[in-house]
């Protein structure tokens, strides 16, 4: 259990938020100042709220005051009071997601995400006798797609006040919680996610993350990226040694955000040795692709692709369609899905089976780095093949 956020509502008071151990007082939604009295100058609205509680502006400063009364018999009435102030401007930000990842892990105080859209969801369960939902999901600033954030959403933690609610894809969304990492030893998906930023509210000093849904929308287009898209700075996959490198300009771009690799691309390694299962040589967590654009070669996760769905249908299984079919894969039209981390780790004692005994601290068979970056299609819809068989 590694991940938490919290979202809330946004609604007409001043937000404080803990970044670099600095306390901002963000005034985003303060009105304008009173209204003159007599003689009174006008108020003045609120400014914008960076990065954090991006949202509406201040109100309408107050109205104007009212002159004085009439004096004595000789004496002069007060002048009019001032004008109405000016509201602040609205405070969204396209820096929110690259704001979070910048700043300190568990802060003393929650820090906010609004107008967030929801572009893919990894998993939903449902806790037995309660009802209660738990999520794993992407967020990204509609500004700014190419950034987004990975979510966990706990059973206690709320979606419009309530526990048993989920988002969905597209929906629009402001988030209240910490930001933080997943544990380099997780035993969740076989340490998949380990080192991987999270929103979620696991820290030790936080309570339920608070979710709300204020509408829905068409997620920003998946970001089609080009040659010589999936390397290394250096050369070769991609390597994370350390969570801030997964900050904004640092070895990956688009870090938890949806890409289209444009075809055509060809399933060259149906057991890549970076996804083959730590003592396990005959499980992969995925495949290897080939083409132009990837001229080291993309990693494939298929945790949502492979096998077969609940009711029994067959799944788009195409590595194993290759691995023991003998058969050819390829992808005409490329893939699709959220280019994010990947890490594995393993059962302390050896095995395969060790349940949430102790696991090693999370690394990429190959590579030798603590994680690399796959593309995760969520479905059988981002991952549209054509196979041969010779």
């Amino acid at each position: 259990m590694n991940l938490s956020a919290r979202i809330a509502l946004v609604g007409g008071v001043a937000v404080l938020l803990s970044l670099g151990g600095t306390t901002v007082a963000c005034g985003g939604r303060d009105g304008g100042g009173t209204g003159g009295g007599s003689g009174g100058s006008s108020g003045t609205g609120g400014g914008n709220c960076a990065p954090f509680c991006a949202g509406t502006g201040g109100g309408s400063g107050g109205s104007s005051g009212t002159g004085g009364s009439t004096g004595g018999s000789s004496g002069t009435g007060g002048s009019t009071g001032g004008s109405s102030g000016t509201g602040g401007a609205s405070g969204f930000d396209a820096g929110q997601v690259a704001a979070l990842k910048a700043g300190n892990f568990c802060g003393t105080s929650p820090v906010r995400i609004v107008g967030g859209v929801v572009t893919a969801v990894q998993s939903t369960s449902t806790q037995m006798g309660t009802g209660n939902i738990r999520q794993n999901f992407w967020v990204v600033d509609p500004g700014n797609p190419g950034n987004g954030l990975y979510v966990f959403k706990d059973y206690t933690d709320t979606v419009g006040m309530m526990t048993n609610v989920a988002v969905n894809v597209g929906d629009v969304v402001n988030m209240d919680g910490h930001m933080g990492r997943i544990f380099p030893d997780s035993f969740i998906n076989n340490g998949a996610e380990a080192y991987r930023y999270q929103f979620s509210e696991l820290c030790s000093n936080a309570g339920p993350m608070r979710i709300v849904v204020t509408g829905t929308t068409t997620p920003p287009a998946d970001i089609m990226v080009s040659a010589p898209f999936g390397q290394n700075p250096d050369g070769g996959k991609p390597k994370g040694y350390f969570v801030s490198d997964q900050r904004p300009g640092n070895i990956q771009p688009v870090a938890g955000a949806r890409v289209h690799i444009p075809g055509p691309l060809t399933l060259s390694n149906p057991y890549p040795v970076e996804m083959t299962r730590l003592n396990d040589p005959d499980t992969s967590f995925g495949f290897e692709v080939t083409g132009a654009n990837i001229p080291s070669g993309v990693l494939v996760r298929t945790q949502n692709t492979f096998g077969t769905y609940p009711d029994g249908g067959p799944r788009c299984d195409y590595g194993k369609m290759v691995a023991d079919g003998g058969r050819m894969v390829s992808f005409p039209s490329g893939i699709r899905g959220v280019w994010d981390t990947f890490s594995q780790t393993a059962c302390a004692n050896g095995t395969t089976s060790c349940n949430m005994q102790p696991r090693t601290d999370g690394g990429v068979p190959g590579l030798g780095s603590s994680y690399t970056f796959v593309v995760f299609p969520m479905d059988c819809n981002d991952l549209a093949g054509a196979v041969v068989t010779p």
